[in-house]
């Protein structure tokens, strides 16, 4: 019995997540995709069926690419199932709408050899759908649709991180070979190969001294193989997580790699009850004007902001392209770098925020 209630109590309670913060983490998925990822793909319809070579998946019943008209349609539901998202207007719906054209989308988008990393980013969506994340700040909470609050989605997200983790660290077992560095082999590789040699990528290369690879070797594989296992310790998986932004960071600068849509999976598992611990007023703000917002959106408002999108969509390629156009930066490392050390100034803050609260006595 004993197991069986502390079984539920892991399902169930121990990554819990109110209302508010769902909601804001709703609007932070849905936001990142729309202003800073989201491009057209009906260049996609353009390529003749020489280029097509189809993963295990439903694009083996067919020949070849869809016609390019077929990837505009895929556009417009695109957007609409964000912005819907994003305000929670009929909210679990638009959810799994967004998963079924992401999947379709990436699906093609793979069809050409290459292997894409972008799985658990649009599982996101279809899992949330049950959470009932359009509980507070939507469309859906103001006209009493939003539901109550599921803690199991959440648990079943922090599974699905850790099983990708640990599978990445199984993959990189013969990284533990003294005699060679799996990690120095990708930095080279993508320094001499692919030409990736901004950021700090050339100082590293520079590094021979061996052992200081073996033990990163070593540490990298560890560090994912134990993903899985502090699934099972919550604030061990939170702390699990705040590593794993500071290790895409280090990617980002090392090898170029830019992994900055995984913040979307992390931020639900953000130590919350310390944002509502310093900031209680202002989110009371967010609170009341989030519902002023909504309180006054009417059906014309949502469609002028879709068709606002389509039109930057199609005119810039993405939002975030604007805004570089706008900028005059050419930069591509200027999202990842502004993204994840934003965020590892938030992990380093609110860590050290707990540990003073661990050594007052105030929390376990």
């Amino acid at each position: 019995m004993e197991i069986s209630r502390r079984l539920d109590h892991w399902i169930f309670d121990s990554y819990y997540v109110s209302p508010l913060f769902l909601g804001l983490c709703r609007m932070l998925y849905a936001g990142h995709i729309l202003f800073l990822a989201l491009e057209p793909s009906h260049w996609m319809g353009r390529f003749p069926s020489a280029f097509y070579e189809p993963p295990l998946s439903f694009a083996r019943l067919m020949g070849g690419f869809p016609p390019e008209a077929f990837f505009h349609v895929l556009n417009v539901l695109m957007v609409v199932g964000l912005v819907f998202l994003f305000l929670g207007v009929y909210t679990r719906y638009s959810s799994i709408g967004v998963f079924v054209v992401s999947l379709v989308y990436t699906t093609f988008a793979g069809c050409f050899g290459n292997i894409l990393h972008s799985t658990l980013i649009i599982i996101i969506p279809l899992v949330m759908a049950f959470s009932n994340w359009g509980a507070g700040l939507s469309w859906d909470a103001i006209r009493g649709k939003g539901g109550e609050v599921e803690g199991w989605p959440i648990s079943l997200l922090s599974v699905l991180i850790g099983f990708c983790m640990f599978t990445a660290g199984v993959w990189k077992w013969e990284w533990l070979d003294l005699e060679t560095s799996g990690i120095q082999s990708n930095l080279l590789v993508n320094y001499y190969a692919r030409e990736r040699g901004d950021l700090l990528s050339t100082f590293f290369v520079g590094i021979e001294v061996r052992w200081f690879w073996e033990v990163l070797d070593w540490v990298i594989v560890i560090f994912e193989c134990l993903f899985l296992v502090v699934v099972f310790w919550p604030s061990w998986f939170r702390f699990w997580v705040s590593l794993a932004v500071l290790f895409h960071f280090a990617n980002v600068l090392m090898l170029n790699v830019d992994f900055n849509s995984f913040l979307l999976l992390y931020m639900f598992f953000i130590p919350w009850e310390l944002v509502e611990r310093l900031g209680s007023n202002t989110l009371k703000a967010v609170e009341r004007y989030g519902e002023h917002f909504y309180g006054v959106l009417k059906v014309w408002h949502i469609a002028l902001l879709i068709f606002g999108i389509l039109g930057v969509l199609y005119t810039h390629g993405s939002f975030y392209m604007l805004l570089m156009d706008l900028l005059g930066i050419e930069s591509r490392y200027v999202l990842p770098l502004s993204l994840f050390s934003i965020s590892s100034v938030i992990v380093f803050f609110f860590w050290v925020y707990r540990i003073r609260l661990w050594f007052l006595g105030i929390t376990k």
